[in-house]
């Protein structure tokens, strides 16, 4: 279901499906790695546990741990890419200008090294939810100007950022 260090190494962030009767989506939790306590609902971390909404999947972590992109599906059954701040606030949905009138998977978020883009894949359907094709999209860190890079279905999941030498 997705998970993350903190540049710090010593937290790691990770999503996890609580299973009820009524299908409760994943949430985000954080464990410290040596503890012998159990992890904690990262949303409840600063004391306050209505800080920000706790569900997502695929949490991954900034290169200076500032920033966290999630996928999330606010049961629409659609995933979109949410960018919030390490402490769980300033939830931000940076695919919400994309094109409308097409059913769109978005997920596979990555930030750029320096945390002023985010790329990520973009799953076109028709009408009865099937792959119609796959897209590489690239977007402002605040959601504005998307654009598309490629189209292909031959694209690698998950995507990863590779420091040019």
């Amino acid at each position: 279901m997705g998970r993350g260090f903190f540049p710090d190494g010593k937290r790691i962030l990770f999503s996890a499906p609580l299973y009820t009767p009524t299908g409760n989506p994943p949430e985000l939790f954080v464990f410290t790695v040596g503890s012998s306590q159990p992890p904690q609902g990262f949303c409840g971390l600063n004391g306050n546990p209505k800080l920000n909404k706790c569900t997502g999947t695929e949490p991954t972590i900034s290169s200076d741990g500032k920033s966290i992109l999630i996928q999330d599906d606010n049961n629409s059954f659609l995933w979109h890419i949410y960018r919030m701040n390490a402490d769980g606030t300033g939830r931000l949905e940076v695919t919400k200008n994309m094109p409308v009138g097409q059913n769109r998977n978005n997920s596979d978020g990555v930030l750029s090294p320096d945390g002023k883009r985010v790329f990520f894949l973009s799953t076109v359907m028709n009408n009865s939810r099937t792959v119609f094709k796959q897209e590489l999209w690239e977007v402002d860190g605040d959601g504005k100007n998307p654009r598309i890079i490629a189209g292909s279905n031959l694209f690698d999941n998950p995507l990863t950022w590779k420091p040019s030498r």
